[in-house]
């Protein structure tokens, strides 16, 4: 058999190290040339056409398969974010060092790491309603069901949290979605899914208001 660096598997590109780069460097290429449409149409049409592009060509590459390969390693996720603040850029007639962060706000857009956690918050939603395949309900196990004393953490029906000594495990989704359900709010976890996904949207773009920084709410640091 022969021996690859990377496998293409539904629509993402694994390599050996579970580094994603080869997928990252895909879909930038991909981002690239969209990015080229709205760079000779930005002359043409108005901005409103120009965010549907984005919404249209863009977004979907960001958003296929990310809760499995947005928390690469930063040096590859910034290639992204690169190429988000490139495109919100042109949009809006600016230079190449213009801060961005104002045109994500006022386009009502976020980073890829925000974007990370809204597609994981989403899915973590389906998860808790039992609304998921069960090989990814099965990934996950309540706090109560493995400690039978009562403690904050399961009287909230938070998930339980399996440390490993690979940082890659503890980066994968199935830590990270317990990560990121257990630090929202029972009120935020009991909307309905549309209404659930507006707030986690609105959330995550107030904290972009909030700090002026492309902030990663997974990042220990923050």
């Amino acid at each position: 058999m022969e021996r690859k660096s990377f496998v293409k598997y539904l629509g993402l590109l694994i390599d050996e190290n579970l580094s994603w780069k080869h997928h990252i460097l895909h879909i930038a290429s991909k981002i690239s040339i969209s990015i080229g449409f709205i760079a000779r149409l930005r002359h043409f049409v108005p901005l409103n056409t120009l965010l549907n592009i984005y919404r249209s060509l863009i977004q979907p590459y960001l958003l296929y398969g990310l809760s499995v390969w947005g928390r690469a390693d930063k040096i590859h996720r910034n290639n992204i974010l690169c190429l988000q603040k490139r495109a919100l850029r042109l949009m809006y007639f600016c230079d190449y060092k213009t801060h961005a962060i104002p045109f994500f706000i006022s386009s009502n857009l976020l980073s890829l790491d925000l974007l990370y956690f809204k597609s994981v918050a989403n899915l973590m939603h389906d998860i808790s309603n039992n609304t998921s395949p069960p090989q990814i309900i099965n990934l996950f196990n309540y706090q109560h069901n493995i400690h039978s004393h009562k403690t904050r953490s399961s009287t909230r029906a938070n998930f339980f949290f399996k440390y490993s000594r690979l940082d890659k495990l503890n980066m994968s989704f199935s830590r990270n979605g317990v990560r990121i359900w257990n630090s929202l709010s029972n009120k935020i976890r009991q909307m309905p899914k549309a209404r659930f996904k507006r707030n986690i949207h609105n959330m995550l773009l107030q904290k972009l208001i909030e700090t002026n920084n492309y902030i990663d709410l997974l990042d220990s640091n923050n």
